[in-house]
């Protein structure tokens, strides 16, 4: 039988199969890998998505009963999926391995028209443990090739199989490539398997693991094959450009600051530079090799995030730096994703397909099918799946829509400028696409400009002008703001410059927050106070700021009635009178009337056809009533939905705890739906250890962008347990 692996990607089905949860009582799902069964033996042809192909599998790691099962993707037909069958019809295959199989292997290769493809042998280990199982998978049978595993020189923490690249069939043999860490020392070996004979497996038997590197102080969290790029350089020299490479994330017994991510070429042992921003611990490349994508580790975590997924460029030719990591299509460097989701696994799949909304030209929503030219998706512990566009970089937006503002509204204090009490004037809204195109969705760029109703007066009622002689302008590019409210305020409090507390021996030397100097200026205003036992405060005097740096500010003298205040606020200066502030993103900046403000951020998601600007927001700054605390304020509606999916518990009958999401494979999948026809389809896979389940996903029939939850109801997904 020959053998083609599948380019793995994300779903977008046109054809579902019935919901319903499959059983074969796996107990321990760690892991699984994606294998074919083509016709004729031991040729490798190039094969498209279906030509040749007899069977397609899930080869799943069932770790507390020490077996793998094997999950018949493709059963000509029947319609859906099931496992494999015992000699007992009533009974699912059972593969007996070694003890705790958590980590899983199987040969992979590059046909010479460029596909990936599997070969003869899948491989079983325990995490720590010193044993290897060889399992064949190139006949109906799929059995442990030798009556005892093999026994290795130290713990495995990871493997990675190789067969040879440009290949028209099986190679004679296949090479497995172990990492192994002793408490002290890491390693490299490798394992040459014969794959012909009659005697194959007695030599497998007796096989010896070779030494290949040595890694003095580093364990070995992750390591994946990257295939071969032509282009492919290293310090001008060519490098895994004829065969595949070794991409392995190491961790370090001297802490994070020494572990790394390299490249190593098996053959020369040369070791290129992955330049990700810290320690690495999942890594997918992409079917080509040209990108790698990793999860930075959760020893990242703080208060608001843990790790994210970044990639790199391993095609480019590595300076002394080492591969660079990907550079968005903005020419910014990529930053991470889904930081404060706490990635868990990662899939990558090239040409994959999801179900999107676009934008009409009336006005309206469509959901229809977007192919990615790499697709990624990743699990998290927060419950999420979440895709990501992997050529680009980004998130991807599942709203299709453009931004739009809500409301505007025009306040300014009445009477005094601390009672407190406001008078109002609601904006009237004019927007317009200022795109190249504004009858088609190519820009995303939308301007705003507001007005408030005629008549209000911009001293607050005491005299003239009666109306602003410029109005506020707002261009919004879509794909950076969330929706939120923004607010403009002449001569505003400066955050994080509100209610700091001042000690009894200060002076005229104010301790303040490191790392906002820049928000304030000399001759901003200094309000001193004190804190009520009611929680509030009452001012005292005021002053102005002197001079400032980091972590302090000057006041330019303490009035006589504030000879010791306990707090104090700045509201901004003559310099620059207008503060800027949003209620997700924050501080935005300062500026005047008749300026422009410009807020630059990186883009939460990539908007389908973008050719809008580069920055978050334009504020053109309009007039506003010239007392403390007068402000604009606008509400945005950012339709910016971040796609992110969850499983309903339901889906496998479990409770709501148990149903975070772990390992995840993207693949198209055959499905029979007649006696002559067969579709293939982007699916997701989704392994859940709480409930030993793996999910399939088939996102085309999943949500409208007004809903995050699939369940088998409705959206056809299947459980297998």
């Amino acid at each position: 039988m020959k053998r083609s692996a599948i380019l793995m990607a994300l779903v977008a089905s046109a054809c579902t199969q019935s919901s319903s949860s499959v059983t074969a009582s796996l107990a321990g799902l760690r892991g699984f890998v994606l294998f074919d069964d083509r016709m004729d033996s031991g040729v490798v042809a190039d094969p498209g998505w279906d030509a040749g192909i007899n069977k397609r599998y899930l080869l799943l790691t069932s770790t507390d009963t020490n077996e793998l099962r094997v999950l018949d993707l493709w059963r000509p037909g029947l319609l859906g999926r099931g496992f494999a069958q015992a000699p007992n019809p009533l009974e699912a295959l059972s593969i007996p391995v070694i003890a705790r199989p958590q980590i899983l292997a199987i040969d992979q290769g590059i046909s010479d028209g460029g596909s990936l493809v599997t070969g003869a042998y899948a491989y079983a280990a325990a995490q720590g443990g010193q044993e290897l199982s060889v399992v064949d998978i190139d006949s109906e049978a799929f059995f442990q090739v030798t009556t005892s595993p093999l026994a290795l020189a130290a713990p495995v923490t990871a493997m990675v199989a190789w067969i040879g690249e440009g290949l028209v069939a099986l190679p004679d043999q296949t090479t497995l490539y172990i990492a192994t860490f002793d408490g002290a020392t890491g390693g490299l070996w490798k394992l040459v398997l014969p794959v012909r004979g009659s005697d194959r497996y007695e030599k497998i038997g007796t096989a010896k693991p070779e030494p290949i590197l040595q890694l003095d102080g580093e364990t070995v969290a992750s390591m994946v094959l990257i295939p071969p790029f032509a282009q492919r350089t290293l310090d001008g020299a060519p490098f895994c450009s004829t065969s595949a490479c070794l991409a392995i994330a190491t961790r370090s017994l001297k802490g994070s600051a020494y572990s790394r991510t390299v490249l190593v070429d098996p053959k020369t042992l040369a070791l290129g530079t992955l330049q990700f921003p810290g320690p690495i611990s999942v890594l997918a490349p992409t079917s080509d090799g040209v990108r790698l994508f990793g999860i930075l580790d959760p020893e990242k975590c703080d208060l608001n995030s843990c790790g994210g997924v970044i990639g790199v460029n391993t095609a480019t030719g590595a300076a002394d730096g080492g591969f660079p990591v990907l550079a968005r299509f903005t020419g910014d460097p990529m930053t991470p994703l889904g930081a404060s989701l706490n990635p868990l696994d990662l899939s990558i799949g090239s040409g994959a397909a999801i179900l999107q909304t676009t934008l009409l030209v009336d006005g309206g929503i469509s959901l229809a099918l977007q192919t990615y030219e790499a697709l990624g998706a990743f699990t998290t512990g927060a419950g999420y799946i979440v895709p990501f566009d992997g050529a680009l970089g980004t998130r991807i937006d599942f709203d299709g829509r453009r931004p739009s503002l809500a409301s505007a509204i025009l306040a300014t204090p009445s009477g005094d400028e601390d009672s407190g009490s406001y008078t109002f004037a609601t904006g009237t809204i004019a927007s317009a696409n200022i795109g190249a195109d504004a009858s088609t969705y190519t820009s995303t760029r939308v301007q705003f400009t507001v007005t408030p109703d005629s008549g209000f007066l911009l001293d607050g009622g005491t005299g003239t002008p009666a109306v602003p002689n410029a109005p506020f302008v707002l261009t919004v590019a879509d794909g950076y703001l969330q929706g939120q409210t923004f607010t403009a305020s002449w001569e505003g409090l400066i955050s994080p410059y509100i209610s700091l507390a001042i000690p009894a021996d200060a002076g005229r030397v104010l301790p303040a927050l490191s790392g906002y100097e820049g928000r304030i200026a000399v001759g901003d205003t200094i309000i001193l106070g004190y804190s009520l036992d009611d929680g509030g405060t009452s001012e005292c005097g005021r002053s102005s700021v002197l001079r400032f740096d980091a972590g302090w500010v000057e006041a330019e003298a303490i009035p006589p009635d504030c000879s010791a205040p306990s707090l104090y606020s700045i509201r901004a200066g003559a310099s620059a009178p207008v503060v800027v502030e949003a209620s997700i993103d924050g501080f935005l900046g300062r500026s005047n009337t008749g300026k422009t403000l410009t807020y630059q951020k990186n883009f939460l998601t990539y908007p389908l056809n973008y050719d809008g600007p580069r920055n978050a927001l334009e504020v053109q700054i309009g007039d506003l009533p010239q007392k403390w605390g007068a402000y604009w304020q606008f509400t945005l509606n950012g339709n910016l939905i971040p796609y992110q999916l969850q499983i309903a518990s339901s889906t496998c009958g479990t409770s709501t705890f148990a149903v975070v999401p772990a390992g995840i494979i993207l693949a198209s999948l055959p499905t029979y739906i007649s006696a002559i026809s067969t579709v293939y389809t982007w699916e997701a896979l989704v392994g859940f250890p709480g409930p030993s389940a793996l999910v399939e996903v088939p996102l085309l029939t999943a949500y409208d962008y007004t809903s995050q939850v699939l369940s088998t109801t409705g959206n056809g997904l299947v459980c297998y347990r």
